[in-house]
């Protein structure tokens, strides 16, 4: 599988652009249709891909000379090559590739913008707008999971915000504007951070092979991990001049300060910033750069704002996967990038996934919107991502990944059940409710799975992902030491508060005697259409089944989590 197919579900969704463009104004069901069909072939180029990946990875440069990645249908082109004269030359490449990290997450993308464009049916206004914003977001989401080249990276990163803004700006609710600007401008604030950091990466960075070949070190023919070895000595020595240098953003050599230029301002810990380590600064850019997307406390409040404004379908895609890639930026960035900077703040990250969990699970209890209260419930699982990263154990990994896919299903589910409410009424405040269940049975069925899968009960994929992250925290102490066990009891409060908003809301809402303020719209709290079967159904299928069966999904990360693991723990010792 070659450069060619990984392209092709990238942007496979821009192919839709061009004759929703073309298709008159009035034809909102044929570009639904469209449109869910992109998302369907999606979900089966995905499930190829998943079927054909490697969890210990292909045969590529990268795997070969760093034994610690698991990197599948990794391939390269060249992109964008400039000549500096004596100051050497720019690389920057198309690389993508799929790991374990990316490769659920991939599937989980494709399967989410079906959902949401199934969901799309309450659009009706400025559709072919609507529908070409909604494609052209698949892609960028789809881009980020897979670029290998950290500039690639960040042009997917960065054009993510135009369609989210416009989308919640123009199909929100009544503070659409203000809720998108904020949105814009706290992500826009994490992204200049990240670009301070990759400015410093490329005066730092030089690419290996392509610089062993320039001055004569490398054979591209014969075997490249011993050769890159001597390239990396003789740059050390300052032996390789400078106009032989090739600059690059490629993920993998990132990872290596073997490939640092000497005295570079990432090139060890003895580069000092206001007296801390440059490197120490980095991994802090980075990683508040994408705590801000993910988003944990105190860089939460733009998500609030940003889902209750936002239309269903656009909170669905902003909490199962636009979070996501805040989290799975950390890993592939910060952690891999600055591996030093895990262990020296790992405690400092345990403490604010603890924060997070306990301080948006009170938050949420005290929530009257539903809506608001599912928005904070997904800073507080969020922060359960944090404590199993922090652990920087095997099994806290694996809870951590585990968490973004389980969440992304879970929080899909939750933001379409507030949006059945509100598309009946046009209210989400939960006092206004009662004895729902006796009106809409089946409506209250798939709410009950949903609250019970994101509280954490076992038989529910929440369930596996939080008892690993347990796990990872309590191991810490004796594994590595940076997580004492008495946070990770405390992190456990959070548990009880989750489980608390849930009942108290399903209490309120579902149970006792019928009831809704206005009488007038009772008629309209009909139960669920047959469109709704189509997206609920599914979605609880899947958090049963990795809920009853998560060893599918452990065998395809666990190659991945080990090596990043040992890549971070072996910084130590550099």
């Amino acid at each position: 599988m070659d450069i060619g197919f990984i392209s092709l579900i990238i942007f496979l969704p821009l192919a839709g652009i061009p004759i929703i463009l073309l298709l008159p104004d009035r034809s909102g069901y044929i570009m639904r249709r469209l449109v869910t069909g992109i998302f369907g072939i999606e979900i089966l180029l995905s499930l190829i891909a998943f079927y054909a990946f490697n969890p210990v990875g292909d045969v590529n440069t990268p795997n070969m000379i760093y034994d610690w990645m698991s990197l599948s249908f990794y391939d390269e082109l060249p992109w964008i090559s400039m000549d500096l004269g004596m100051l050497g030359e720019l690389n920057i490449s198309y690389s993508l590739g799929i790991d374990g990290l990316s490769i659920w997450l991939i599937i989980l993308t494709s399967f989410i913008m079906l959902v949401a464009t199934l969901a799309s049916h309450t659009i009706k206004v400025k559709l072919k707008g609507y529908y070409v914003l909604l494609l052209l977001l698949g892609t960028t989401i789809f881009g980020c999971f897979a670029a290998m080249d950290l500039f690639l990276f960040f042009l997917f990163f960065e054009f993510m915000l135009l369609p989210m803004y416009f989308l919640i700006g123009l199909w929100g609710g009544p503070r659409k504007e203000y809720a998108a600007i904020k949105f814009f401008l706290y992500t826009l604030a994490g992204s200049m951070m990240i670009l301070v950091v990759m400015i410093g990466l490329y005066v730092s960075a030089i690419d290996p092979i392509a610089t062993g070949e320039k001055a004569g070190l490398i054979d591209i023919q014969q075997p490249l991990t011993e050769q890159v070895e001597v390239v990396q000595s003789e740059l050390a020595q300052g032996n390789i001049e400078e106009q032989y240098w090739v600059r690059t953003f490629k993920w993998a050599y990132l990872t290596d300060t073997g490939n640092y230029l000497p005295n570079s301002i990432f090139s060890s810990n003895d580069f000092k910033i206001w007296g801390e380590s440059a490197r120490s600064l980095a991994f802090l850019a980075l990683f508040i750069g994408f705590l801000i997307k993910l988003p944990g406390v105190p860089f939460h409040t733009w998500l609030p704002d940003a889902h209750v404004e936002a239309p269903t379908p656009i909170s669905v895609v902003l909490a199962a996967l636009l979070l996501k890639v805040g989290g799975y930026g950390i890993l592939r960035m910060a952690y891999s990038i600055f591996p030093e900077g895990a262990i020296q703040y790992g405690y400092l990250i345990g403490i604010l996934g603890v924060i997070s969990i306990i301080y948006a699970a009170l938050v949420a209890l005290a929530s009257k919107d539903l809506k608001k209260m599912i928005a904070y419930s997904s800073v507080s699982h969020m922060g359960f991502f944090l404590l199993g990263i922090a652990s920087l154990t095997n099994e806290g990994f694996m809870g951590a990944n585990f968490q973004l896919f389980s969440h992304g299903l879970i929080s899909a589910m939750l933001f379409l059940i507030a949006g059945v409410v509100y598309s009946r009424t046009h209210d989400r405040t939960i006092n206004h409710y009662g004895g729902l269940a006796k009106k809409m049975p089946k409506y209250t069925f798939f709410v009950v799975i949903a609250f019970f899968a994101s509280l954490g009960l076992p038989g529910f994929s929440g369930f596996i992902a939080e008892i690993f992250v347990f796990l990872g925290g309590f191991s810490s102490s004796t594994e590595n030491g940076i997580l004492p066990r008495s946070l990770v009891i405390i992190a456990a409060i959070g548990l009880i508060l989750t489980a608390g908003y849930y009942l108290w809301t399903l209490q309120r809402m579902f149970f006792g005697k019928f009831y809704y303020r206005e009488k007038e719209k009772e008629r309209s709290l009909v139960d669920l259409e047959p469109v709704d079967y189509l997206m609920f159904t599914p979605l609880a299928i899947a958090i049963l089944f990795f809920g009853l069966f998560p060893q599918i999904f452990i065998d395809g990360v666990a190659p991945t989590v080990e090596g990043l693991i040992n890549h971070i723990m072996s910084s130590t010792t550099k």
